[in-house]
């Protein structure tokens, strides 16, 4: 079945298997004789084949992507990883609330645990928003935002870069809804062991991964990273938690605005 479109793609024939093992997965106990005679199945095939390959064209030109085909890292897995399926975009009426769902799954994909160590929470931290800046930089989110518009997934380098300047604003707003929810998740993490101490490392480390993703002083989603790390230095367990938990509202809000 891969044979008709394998020529057709920018992906090779693993990474095409990777997209078909992906929108597989939701079709457990199904036969490869009833795929092929399914067209609904076909056809969500299709569309993810020609998103991945029209995402992989559009970023193939970028520094990142050359160095991770160069290293060895499954560039395709990683982003499948975190967006799977996007059989609903061009459908979906809000491409606002699409994005922030996917932001919502890479983030328990990125945090899907801590431990009781400053360093691990810096670290996880950090390496998250090393992998957000490679996977959904502000190209990928308006080649999302382009093909959304033109209900097609080539929408052409024109489109695409008609959305770069709001693409790079939904960026920094996307990095700020991952702080907030880093916050929440590791305060949440935190409950039982909380103290003065874990309060002041807890601040500490979502500063330092605030300024490694270059939004150490930003603000404009709702809240602003200074303020909501000074509050979290000083806090009780449940106002720390509060606190992160109006962040990540205010972020989320903004983030379905500005798209």
């Amino acid at each position: 079945m891969l044979k008709k479109w394998h020529n057709k793609m920018a992906l090779t024939k693993e990474e095409q298997k990777s997209v078909v093992r992906m929108v597989m997965e939701s079709y457990q106990g199904i036969t490869l004789s009833e795929v092929r005679s399914n067209q609904s199945i076909k056809s969500e095939l299709q569309l993810n084949l020609e998103f991945y390959s029209g995402l992989k064209e559009t970023l193939m030109s970028g520094k990142t992507l050359k160095e991770e085909l160069q290293t060895g890292i499954g560039f395709l897995d990683a982003i499948i990883h975190g967006i799977g399926s996007i059989k609903n975009l061009l459908t979906s009426t809000d491409v606002g609330k699409w994005i922030s769902e996917k932001v919502k799954l890479l983030a328990n994909k990125l945090f899907p645990s801590f431990k009781k160590d400053p360093n691990d929470w810096t670290d996880k931290l950090k390496n998250a928003f090393d992998k957000i800046a490679k996977w959904m930089g502000p190209k990928f989110i308006a080649y999302v935002m382009a093909a959304w518009k033109a209900k097609s997934f080539k929408p052409g380098e024109e489109a695409i870069q008609a959305q770069m300047e709001k693409a790079s604003k939904i960026y920094k707003v996307i990095l700020m809804t991952l702080i907030a929810l880093a916050a929440v998740k590791l305060i949440v993490f935190l409950g039982p062991f909380w103290s003065a101490a874990f309060a002041k490392n807890a601040a500490l480390s979502l500063g330092s991964a605030a300024q490694h993703a270059g939004i150490g002083g930003f603000a404009g989603a709702g809240f602003n990273i200074v303020g909501l790390i000074n509050k979290i230095k000083h806090a009780s367990h449940d106002e720390a938690q509060h606190a992160a938990e109006e962040a990540l509202s205010a972020a989320q809000n903004t983030l379905s605005q500005e798209v």
